[in-house]
């Protein structure tokens, strides 16, 4: 079932920005049929879910020297998060994301004569939630986002974590993020649950978080360095669906 098919959104996979390509997208999630059909006096064919499925389809106009290119070399790479978000959802208190890892499946390109050459791509998730945009600046200092209550996590559940940079500038710049937790919206007590690796340039990371963890209220926080550093990017963060 489609759970989102939307027309104006701000698509990131990896350290790509797809949105101003990108003419529509869909994020699918459902759950694989299982038949346990029996002999017992069943006089409809019965069913039970297995393993569930998310997927995310986009489609838009080809770009030969810019993403389409970028895109290419992503085909059958693993463990891509991806996030799909409202637009200009810059560090705001109801910015909904979809957002997880995935495997690039495929990517088409090329139609007919006369047309404007599209494109297609679909992303297999491995993972899929619904949670929120805490960040998506350009940031030149240390900061933190606004919390979110995400609420307690419990086994088996996960929080999600979706990290995107997407430009850097300065001289030997550096990001750190590190995701917070705290029983409290003030973030007096904040507990540091999981740390990114340190960017330097463009990239990527997708964290899991795991269980139990009784705090309720979740940020993100960063710390830049450098000369003169700055750095694009956004994170997003969700419990796992």
């Amino acid at each position: 079932m489609a759970i989102a098919v939307l027309s104006d959104v701000r698509i990131l996979v990896g350290e790509m920005n797809l949105s101003p390509k990108i003419g529509t997208a869909s994020i699918s999630y459902g759950a694989e049929l299982q038949d346990v059909t029996n002999l017992g006096g069943m006089t409809t064919r019965g069913n039970k879910a297995g393993l569930k499925t998310a997927t995310v389809a986009v489609d838009g106009y080809y770009d030969p020297d810019g993403l389409d290119a970028d895109q290419f070399p992503k085909v059958g790479a693993t463990a891509l998060p991806y996030t799909v978000m409202e637009p200009n959802a810059a560090d705001t208190t109801d910015a909904i994301a979809y957002l997880g890892d995935a495997l690039y499946a495929d990517l088409e390109q090329f139609g007919t004569v006369g047309d404007v050459t599209p494109f297609s791509a679909t992303l297999q998730g491995n993972n899929l939630g619904k949670g929120y945009t805490f960040l998506d600046l350009t940031a030149t200092a240390t900061g933190t986002s606004n919390g979110q209550q995400l609420g307690a996590i419990v086994n088996p559940e996960k929080v999600l974590v979706a990290i995107h940079v997407l430009t850097v500038s300065g001289t030997s710049p550096t990001l750190d993020i590190t995701v917070q937790s705290d029983d409290n919206s003030g973030f007096t007590s904040a507990t540091s649950r999981a740390t990114s690796n340190q960017f330097t340039a463009a990239g990527s990371q997708y964290i899991e978080v795991a269980p139990p963890i009784t705090d309720d209220y979740w940020r993100i926080a960063y710390t830049i360095g450098g000369t003169a550093p700055s750095f694009t990017f956004a994170v997003s963060m969700a419990r796992q669906v």
